[in-house]
């Protein structure tokens, strides 16, 4: 008797450790705000590539509100791109998103997107977003090898954060700041 209370009680707290532990996760994966990086952004190296799938219903256009920035948090450039349902929009760092840039090309920096709501056939990632899940981002990383002008490209998929309101209001404001051509990168 003793050895089966023993055994159940053991297996109520692995199934309570399991679902704790994927717990954050499952949430974590449904915020429509994606991170991640880019590196050795010269023009010896590779370009990396920035991947963006929209996994909704075949009915849903989705926006990739794409913000990018230097290693100290300073906004280089912004975008809005739309995705088709179930379609992909495949970037380049240095020919899309990096230039043309506000101030010199960054070579190590940040990459931040929010998946929105389309409003029509455009998407401005200044002011009156939606934030909605159905976005996937992957990105190939450039790293520098042992030998001089040698690089290896990793990819890996963006990591998703909660995204707050003052956030998103930020992220915003900042990108408004931006005057075409500079500061805007394309989705093309």
């Amino acid at each position: 008797m003793r050895k089966e209370t023993a055994s159940k009680t053991l297996s109520i707290l692995t199934i309570a450790l399991l679902i704790v532990s994927i717990g954050p996760t499952v949430a974590m994966a449904q915020s429509p705000y994606q991170f991640d990086y880019f590196s050795n952004n010269v023009p010896a190296a590779p370009d990396a590539t920035v991947y963006i799938a929209n996994s909704t219903n075949p009915y849903v256009t989705l926006c990739a509100m794409i913000y990018v920035f230097d290693p100290s948090e300073f906004m280089t450039t912004c975008c809005g791109c739309l995705v088709a349902p179930f379609g992909t929009l495949q970037l380049s760092v240095r020919n899309n998103l990096t230039v043309p840039q506000i101030g010199p090309r960054p070579v190590f920096g940040q990459i931040k997107i929010v998946s929105a709501a389309a409003t029509g056939t455009t998407c401005d990632p200044t002011m009156s977003i939606t934030p909605t899940v159905g976005l996937r981002a992957w990105a190939t990383h450039i790293q520098k090898a042992a030998k001089r002008n040698d690089y290896q490209i990793t990819e890996a998929q963006f990591a998703y954060f909660p995204l707050g309101g003052s956030l998103l209001a930020d992220l915003e404001s900042q990108c408004a700041g931006r005057t075409a051509p500079q500061g805007v990168c394309t989705c093309y």
